[in-house]
């Protein structure tokens, strides 16, 4: 879930046959709602697949947060819980099972999409579904390339909201040789490429596939493969996005963090951030990463891990540190400053960070699940 700046939230060694196995059996017994889309090969995809989002038993699961500033924050997740902050915490139900994002471009537009194709709008008074045209489960929503609104999930599913709906995304990409001629083409659809996380310039999935906007006008289409820095193609899990190029982040299930960057030919790539130039971080908590939200001023970008640990990592990659660690699941991470940090996760789990300490805080529970939920430390956790 997730995943942006402090104004602006949201806008992959691939995993072997029977690590995918054992994940799978994980999940199953465990019953629990995974962050865990589907990993697989890099130019050729495979025919493994993963459930991203396992239907689970009932329980209180909050998937993402986001908000503009410290008296305007929402949390969403299941089931079909929208959490706002506005001095205090009140709860609001919609008839989904799972919300898996929640953003916003300010207090009177804020979305939040999920499984089965939900997406509802927040127009400052109340919460309205609107009609996306699909039943694919999505995972983000945000500002995407070219400026637009987009959501995004399974299949290669990408809606882009026009005049007031949302309407299906071209489903092709090309990727081009040295000299601008087309030498491949990427069906999401059909390969089953699903999409997981959005920033203003690219959009990011299983296989590592990263989507940019296409600048070449002479091709009818209106994406194009990115370059993207990881060999081994593991699912991307998270992202830090802006409309500032150097402020994006996108991060994987192997605990890979890349950067934006623009070479002297104006060639935008997504780069691994390293230690000294050699050392690919965070070297220090290898786990999948389920969060990220770059505190600008401070220079320091913040993770979230489903082994219940929050981290920091400046920018440069050049030093690390887990601030807060608990036996929990956390799901995303978002900050109005670096005195106003939010964490959610399993149970209901929702942390707040005053510049000083971290404490989890008592919000409402949704009525259809159990009221002597499970406690944060010692819950049950699987790998992606």
């Amino acid at each position: 879930m997730t995943k942006g700046t402090s104004s602006d939230r949201r806008d992959a060694a691939a995993p072997q046959v029977s690590t995918t196995l054992r994940v799978l059996a994980t999940l199953a017994a465990l019953s629990l709602a995974s962050l865990a889309f589907i990993g697989c090969g890099d130019d050729e995809p495979s025919n493994i697949q993963q459930n991203p989002y396992p239907e689970p038993a009932p329980a209180y699961l909050l998937m993402s947060v986001w908000g503009t500033g410290p008296q305007d924050v929402f949390a969403v997740g299941q089931p079909g819980v929208i959490l706002h902050y506005d001095g205090a915490w009140t709860l609001d139900s919609v008839p989904d099972t799972m919300l898996t994002s929640v953003w916003g471009t300010s207090s009177s537009d804020v979305y939040a999409c999920g499984h089965n194709g939900a997406i509802w709008h927040f127009d400052g008074s109340a919460w309205r579904r609107e009609n996306s045209g699909t039943t694919a489960d999505l995972f983000d929503i945000g500002r995407g390339p070219y400026g637009e609104i987009h959501a995004v999930g399974r299949e290669g599913t990408i809606l882009r909201r026009t005049g007031g709906g949302w309407s299906q995304d071209g489903t092709r990409a090309y990727r081009y040789s040295p000299i601008g001629v087309p030498i491949d083409t990427l069906l999401f659809n059909v390969e089953g490429a699903t999409a997981t996380r959005i920033t203003p310039y690219a959009i990011g999935g299983m296989f590592a596939v990263v989507l940019m906007e296409n600048d070449h006008t002479e091709y009818d289409h209106r994406w194009l493969w990115g370059n993207f820095e990881d060999p081994q193609s593991n699912l991307i899990t998270a992202a830090n996005a802006s409309a500032v190029l150097d402020d994006n982040f996108m991060a994987n299930e192997a605990g890979k963090l890349f950067y934006l960057d623009e070479n002297l030919d104006g060639l935008r790539e997504w780069r691994l951030l390293r230690r000294n130039g050699i050392q690919a971080v965070p070297s220090t908590f290898p786990e999948s990463i389920s969060g990220l939200w770059l505190d600008v001023d401070a220079g320091v970008i913040y993770l979230t891990t489903p082994y219940g640990k929050v981290a920091t990592i400046t920018r440069d990659g050049a030093q690390t540190s887990t601030v807060l660690a608990t036996g929990g699941w956390f799901t995303d991470v978002w900050g109005s400053s670096g005195t106003d940090i939010y964490v959610t996760g399993y149970n209901g789990v929702l942390y707040h960070f005053d510049g000083n300490n971290w404490t989890r805080l008592t919000v409402p529970v949704p009525e259809g699940v159990d009221k002597a939920l499970l406690p944060a430390d010692g819950a049950s956790r699987s790998i992606y």
